[in-house]
């Protein structure tokens, strides 16, 4: 999985700057939920010169520990 570092001086004129540990939350941030999810793309054409783009989406949205 890969880890992005949050930005938190994009919440600086917000609640979340008045949290007292706030220099430390991204040390002890965890995701609330994980999403996991394949896309296919077809492009189909169709006279006269018409394009649909098909994408069928299958997705888990899951919320605390993830069985594998």
């Amino acid at each position: 999985m890969r880890h992005v570092q949050l930005d938190l001086s994009l919440f600086r004129d917000t609640l979340l700057a008045a949290f007292a540990n706030r220099h430390h939350l991204h040390l002890t941030r965890k995701p609330a939920f994980r999403t996991l999810f394949n896309l296919m793309t077809w492009r189909v054409e169709t006279p006269p010169a018409q394009q649909l783009e098909v994408v069928p989406d299958q997705s888990v949205i899951r919320c605390g520990k993830v069985k594998r």
